[in-house]
């Protein structure tokens, strides 16, 4: 646990064969790492891996990932997108959160989102949403200015949006909620300023209060 935590010298990592997870906090606070290569098949990246990594600007691993667990990639400014997460199953809460500079993202395969996981990520300007998704957990992208468009797949299993959801995406200009769809939770939308046109199902049975509040737009 925690093995290379706060080496603020340490500027590039690779590990060799026989990797399979990364432990809890392993790169945490290492504020000068900058690339991270994984030679051979790693399926887990644990809870605050590279937590704080200001300065990381890419990591490569395999396709093997499924699971990037809590807080692994939480205030890595610098981080501007990940390759081969086309097994990715799972991403836990605020994994993301405070990414600045990621651009862009590809989960299509992805179960789970959790709670804040790209949340102030200023610079994600479109997201496509996993087939498998059933909830947007609370605050998943609050904050996250840049973002315009969100894609929603056809048949999407999508039953509920949570509180805050989308607080504060002041880009966001359209929105299609699923039919799937049955709730919408506290402020979901609130202060998409620039949301200009969003559709809701007939089989919408809760809109919770402020879920639109100051979406100026509308």
């Amino acid at each position: 646990e925690a093995m290379f935590a706060k080496c603020t010298s340490l500027l590039t990592a690779e590990f060799a064969e026989g990797a399979i997870a990364t432990e809890t906090g392993i790169f945490l606070g290492c504020t000068s790492l900058r690339n991270v290569v994984f030679s051979d098949s790693i399926f887990v990246m644990d809870q605050y891996s590279f937590f704080g990594c200001t300065l990381l600007e890419s990591v490569f691993f395999t396709d093997s990932v499924f699971s990037i667990n809590d807080y692994a990639f939480a205030g890595c400014t610098k981080l501007i997108s990940l390759s081969s997460l086309l097994n990715l199953q799972y991403i836990g809460e605020f994994t993301f959160t405070n990414c600045t500079s990621l651009e862009q993202i590809n989960v299509l395969q992805v179960a789970h989102i959790g709670s804040s996981a790209f949340a102030g990520c200023s610079a994600l300007s479109s997201f496509e949403m996993p087939f498998a998704l059933d909830s947007i957990y609370s605050h998943t992208f609050d904050g996250c200015v840049s973002l315009k468009t969100v894609t929603m797949g056809v048949g999407s299993p999508l039953t509920m949006i949570e509180e805050f959801a989308f607080l504060n995406c002041i880009s966001l200009q359209d929105f299609t909620i699923p039919e799937s769809v049955n709730i919408i939770g506290r402020a979901a939308f609130a202060n998409c300023k620039s949301l200009k046109s969003i559709s809701i199902p007939f089989g919408v049975e809760t809109i919770s209060p402020f879920a639109f509040s100051s979406c100026w737009s509308l």
